[in-house]
C-alpha cells in the first residue's frame, strides 16, 4: 500500500481537502491541488485501502505536462459529463450488436471511452481520470479504432463501413 504524498515536480507539497461523503464503501472525499502549479489539480476523489485520491496525486505530481480536467467526475474517477461527440453503430437485425465509442474533450485534450457487444461477445469501459489524453479529435479517433480492432478484428468491416471516411484504410 501506497501512503507517502509525492511532492510535486515543483517541489512543492500539495494541498490536501477533506470532505464528508456518505456512502458504505467510503466516508470522505478527498482534493489534492499543488499551491504553485495551476494545471495540478484533481477533483473530489475517494480513497480506498489501495487506491484512489492519494494514488491518483502520486501519479500525476512528476508529470512536466499534466492538464487539469474540467469534466464531472464522480468519487470513483469516472466521467459522469455528457460526450463531446458519439459515434455509434447498432445492428438493425439484431438490436443487441452495437458499438459506440464516446469523445471527451476537456482542457483542450482529447479522450475516449467504448462500448461494444458483437457476435456474442463484448468489451465495454467509461472514462476514468488516469486515462490517456490526445492533443486532436482526429488522433483520439484513431486510436479508439485501433482499440475496438486490437478487441475484436471482426468489427473491421463495420467501423470502415459507419465511423471512417471513403479513404478509411489510410486511417488504419
Amino acid at each position: 500500500m501506497m501512503n507517502n504524498i509525492i511532492n510535486c515536480l515543483c517541489s512543492a507539497e500539495p494541498i490536501c481537502e477533506r470532505k464528508s461523503f456518505d456512502s458504505k464503501a467510503i466516508d470522505e472525499l478527498i482534493k489534492y491541488k499543488c499551491p504553485n502549479c495551476k494545471e495540478k489539480e484533481l477533483p473530489w476523489l475517494g480513497q480506498w485501502k489501495d487506491c484512489g485520491a492519494l494514488q491518483e496525486w502520486n501519479r500525476i505530481a512528476l508529470k512536466k505536462s499534466y492538464h487539469k480536467r474540467i469534466l464531472e467526475y464522480n468519487e470513483n474517477g469516472v466521467c459522469i459529463s455528457e460526450p463531446y461527440k458519439t459515434l455509434e453503430w447498432r445492428n438493425k437485425t439484431k438490436s443487441c450488436e452495437n458499438l459506440t465509442i464516446k469523445f471527451y474533450h476537456d482542457n483542450s485534450m482529447y479522450y475516449y471511452c467504448l462500448s461494444f457487444y458483437y457476435l456474442h461477445h463484448g468489451h465495454s469501459f467509461a472514462l476514468w481520470i488516469g486515462d490517456r489524453c490526445y492533443p486532436t479529435f482526429e488522433m483520439a479517433k484513431k486510436v479508439a479504432i485501433r482499440h475496438v480492432l486490437k478487441s475484436d478484428k471482426n468489427l473491421r468491416k463495420i467501423i470502415e463501413e459507419f465511423l471512417l471516411p471513403a479513404q478509411g484504410e489510410l486511417f488504419l
